[in-house]
């Protein structure tokens, strides 16, 4: 036991591990793999990009490029009355690079009179295709070296002060793209460590990146066809494609600020910018693939859904029904919901979706609630997310949030219940980001649902599903681009997000 509890550690500390960076960690042991750095070379960026497809000529591989960093935030939309966090990260950055030809971005910092020692940064790519640039490589100011596992907790869990912070990203084409960069915490979460009084930065003033920042990238990411349905490996399945005939438009994140929540006061534009939803309308969801020449191939979400429909009918000829429970709250509720929607729109009678409530913590998943669901629902398949609660604002009850190795602790022991009730069919899904709310945001939070905590969170599943042995359904690569377009600041209900989503899951229990 205490075995498992230092190798949890050991791989907590190695976090944002993706599928370039292969984290194998064992209790007393960690091997990286690791990517060099270049030589800190610069390079002058070119003032007017165009939008268009771009042909690049050759160039000198360790040659990076400068990218203008924000320094002003006058053009910004201010906080209101200083409720929220204070914005300290912005003036600790040094300079931003990118290497188009390792598809990398460095983030500097400076040396001295530093506040923030472990940023937690998170980016997006935007333009021809939506990528969230999930990989991120930690360099402390002392030479030593640490890979990030999916943005979440310190992975170097030490006093040294993180230099550099180094972004790994993929896009299915290359061309221009926008970039920004958020720094949402000054400094990172701790495995076991409280968090309920750290405050989130102004998101006002937290993107690092100039509002016109850009990069050329020409390297596209490998085609994910063929790939085993169980693998654990980071994988795109699909992207989100730019699908209006118009020029693109830089994607910056969405946000409620504080005394925006009644429907006069989203009137004025300090609540209506920062909040619109206007800004995903351009971009649906494609799965992507590469043929022979490397030229993208696309499938629609409509055309997806044909052949997910022709597994559905196949099912539904056959004599037995087939009962896709979502165990959950909220959450899996709404993903029920969308499931229904499809089957029905294809006259599929014999395969329903159930939504199973009442298991708001993983710790309530007991032998007991496990034996009543199954038997009630008589669940052919189980879906279980339960994360939402135990970083969310209770509506009666006082409650800190769950400590990332106290969660691993509760979701190794659901997973002990299900086994030990020899449940089959079970899958553990990915925890879904939440937008920054006005709740998020204020300090000190009065939720705490922030992309640091999901991703500790989804840190700790992806842990024991491999070691525990259990399949596990990723929709990072689905929601992860969109994570801030839940219309209500929480759940993806009733948009493309939440269909797109609902199409994959099916696909995957069918």
């Amino acid at each position: 036991e205490g075995g498992t509890i230092i190798s949890v550690i050991e791989m907590f500390i190695n976090r944002r591990c993706r599928a370039i960076a292969v984290v194998f960690c064992y209790s007393g042991m960690i091997l990286h793999f690791m990517r060099g750095l270049d030589n800190n070379v610069t390079a002058k960026m070119e003032k007017n990009p165009s939008t268009k497809k771009i042909d690049f000529p050759p160039a000198v591989e360790s040659i990076p490029v400068n990218i203008k960093v924000e320094k002003n935030s006058s053009n910004l939309i201010q906080s209101h009355e200083s409720i929220t966090g204070p914005s300290r990260l912005l003036s600790e950055v040094e300079s931003i690079s990118h290497f188009p030809y390792e598809s990398k971005i460095s983030v500097k910092f400076k040396r001295g009179g530093r506040l923030c020692f472990k940023p937690y940064l998170t980016g997006r790519l935007s333009g021809p295709y939506l990528s969230q640039i999930t990989r991120w490589e930690e360099v402390t100011l002392n030479g030593g070296h640490g890979i990030a596992t999916y943005q979440a907790g310190n992975h170097i869990e030490n006093n040294s002060t993180v230099g550099e912070i180094i972004a790994y990203y993929e896009v299915p084409e290359a061309g221009h793209y926008f970039l920004e960069i958020i720094g949402i915490l000054c400094n990172d979460i701790g495995i076991n460590e409280r968090y309920e009084g750290k405050c989130l930065e102004d998101p006002a003033n937290h993107r690092i990146t100039h509002m016109s920042a850009s990069i050329n990238a020409v390297k596209v990411s490998s085609s994910t066809y063929g790939r085993s349905r169980e693998s654990l490996r980071d994988h795109r399945d699909g992207y989100w494609k730019w699908s209006i005939n118009s020029p693109f438009e830089p994607l910056f994140t969405r946000y409620q600020p504080i005394g925006c929540r009644n429907e006069t006061d989203k009137l004025d534009s300090r609540c209506s910018v920062p909040m619109t939803l206007k800004r995903f309308e351009p971009y649906q969801f494609y799965y992507v693939g590469h043929t022979r020449d490397n030229s993208v191939k696309t499938i629609s979400v409509d055309r997806r859904a044909s052949i997910v429909k022709s597994q559905a009918l196949v099912e539904n000829r056959a004599d037995e029904n087939i009962n896709l429970c979502f165990v959950g709250q909220s959450h899996a509720r709404e993903m029920a919901r969308e499931i229904r929607l499809w089957l029905e729109s294809w006259n599929v009678t014999n395969i329903s979706a159930k939504h199973v409530d009442r298991a708001r913590y993983p710790n309530e998943v007991t032998k007991s609630y496990i034996q009543e669901y199954t038997t009630k629902f008589k669940c052919s398949k189980s879906i279980i997310a339960a994360g939402q609660w135990s970083a969310a604002k209770l509506p009666v009850i006082k409650k800190p949030p769950t400590t990332f190795l106290k969660y691993y602790g509760e979701v190794r022991e659901m997973i002990q219940n299900l086994k030990a009730m020899n449940t089959t069919g079970v899958y553990l899904r990915s925890i879904h980001y939440n937008a920054l709310g006005d709740v998020k945001i204020k300090c000190p939070p009065e939720d705490w649902r922030s992309p640091p905590v999901i991703d500790g969170f989804n840190r700790m599943i992806r842990i024991l599903v491999e070691t525990m042995d259990v399949p596990f359904i990723d929709t990072n690569f689905i929601i992860g681009p969109m994570w801030d377009s839940g219309g209500d600041f929480c759940h993806y209900r009733n948009d493309k997000a939440a269909r797109a989503e609902a199409l994959y899951i099916l696909s995957r229990l069918l």
